[in-house]
């Protein structure tokens, strides 16, 4: 069982949209996050993604299909120096959940990219999965969370590159 991360281009905007859409909508309805939600991302700003040369969109494949993606950000901009990369949106199609994908993202991703000041990201703090998921990677909470509304906070997890 392989998977294979296939850069997005620009002229596939509309996939990665109608992916957005599709997975992150769940949350979106559990948790009416409106403003931050990934389902509700403008055309316009995923278009103006391939412009920023510290942005990388990958199509997570598996048999042959797209069955996820995965959104890198990497971080220079917090002080001169830093080598960091930020995972944003991440997300596997449902019926491909709970199959080892996710995993096998993750550590492609840490395969394929050394950043000297290792990985962060941000997840659910109520989605118990999401914590598991990322703590089993190797990834610690950093201590920062962000109260979104009375049913959403945002955690912080990073992971040092050894």
């Amino acid at each position: 069982m392989e998977i294979e991360l296939v850069k997005v281009e620009k002229s596939q905007s509309n996939h990665v949209l109608k992916l957005y859409q599709f997975i992150f909508s769940l949350y979106l309805k559990k948790y009416h996050d409106d403003e931050i939600n990934p389902a509700n991302t403008p055309i316009t700003k995923i278009e103006r993604w391939f412009d920023k040369e510290f942005m990388s969109l990958f199509f997570i494949k598996f048999d042959e299909k797209i069955v996820g993606i995965v959104r890198l950000a990497h971080v220079t901009w917090d002080f001169e120096g830093q080598d960091k990369i930020h995972i944003g949106d991440f997300g596997i199609l449902p019926d491909y959940q709970n199959l080892g994908l996710g995993q096998m993202t993750i550590k492609k991703l840490e395969q394929m990219y050394h950043p000297k000041d290792g990985w962060e990201l941000s997840t659910i703090l109520q989605e118990a999965g999401n914590i598991h998921f990322y703590e089993k990677l190797g990834y610690q909470a950093t201590g920062s969370l962000t109260h979104i509304n009375e049913k959403m906070d945002i955690i912080g997890f990073e992971k040092k590159e050894k």
